[in-house]
């Protein structure tokens, strides 16, 4: 019988951002939203995206875990949906520190999203 790991949240919960989620954040989804969507859903996608963030200081737990790349027993990698719009971002879990590791286009194929979050995860 397989048994449930958890992690324990203890409060207050420390949240990283890596370079790589702020350089596509800026140089890639604002620009291809803006052009797709238009500004007013550029504006709201990059609230969206806020307000997720802001959600994982109470609940880091509440997102699926990450397809792209394996957990381990101290870090667990999970992934952020946006319904509307053709991303995720991917986030690590360990202990009582949040990291946003990167926000990566769906569109592309399930190798490169893994490529692309190791090479996330190797930045600073």
């Amino acid at each position: 019988m397989a048994t449930k790991q958890s992690l324990n949240i203890e409060a207050p919960v420390q949240l990283k951002i890596k370079r790589a989620f702020k350089n596509t954040l800026a140089n890639e989804v604002l620009p291809y939203t803006m052009e797709n969507f238009g500004a007013v859903v550029g504006v709201q996608f990059l609230n969206e995206i806020y307000s997720r963030i802001l959600m994982l200081y109470t609940m880091p737990n509440a997102n699926p875990k990450s397809q792209n790349i394996a957990s381990t027993e101290t870090i667990t990698y999970r992934n952020v949906i946006f319904k509307k719009y053709p991303f995720i971002m991917v986030y690590s879990v360990k202990s009582n520190i949040v990291t946003i590791i990167n926000i990566i286009n769906t569109s592309q194929s399930p190798q490169n999203i893994t490529k692309i979050i190791k090479k996330s995860l190797k930045e600073k």
